[in-house]
């Protein structure tokens, strides 16, 4: 965006004659395309940095599902049951505390209780 607008201010100076000068062309010129320009608020990046950040958390408590060694590993440190089927209802609980994960399951089980039966 930057440099296309560099490129059709370089091309006006460089094409532009004393005599011909128009001080409107120039200023549209050098500004900005904004056509592809987004605008986001500062509360909504904020929501969207708070979302990768559970997000990044539920995968990480989610990990544990797939290869539990993790947290069986530090199972007695939070006090959780050191064995893989003790450990599983734990990390549910937890994977369930997440808004964005329980938001995923409700959506989910709305789709289910809406299929048309056959």
């Amino acid at each position: 965006m930057l440099k296309a607008r560099d490129r059709r201010a370089a091309a006006y100076y460089q094409s532009a004659k004393p005599e011909t000068f128009d001080p409107e062309e120039l200023w549209s010129t050098i500004q900005f395309d904004d056509s592809g320009m987004l605008a986001y608020s500062q509360a909504e990046l904020e929501g969207a940095a708070r979302d990768l950040h559970e997000t990044e958390h539920m995968l990480t408590v989610y990990g544990m599902v797939l290869d539990p060694s993790v947290g069986l590993i530090n199972a007695k440190a939070i006090g959780v049951p050191d064995t893989r089927e003790g450990l599983l209802p734990h990390i549910l609980a937890k994977l369930n505390e997440g808004r964005l994960f329980s938001d995923a399951i409700g959506v989910v089980k709305a789709k289910k209780n809406h299929r048309p039966t056959e």
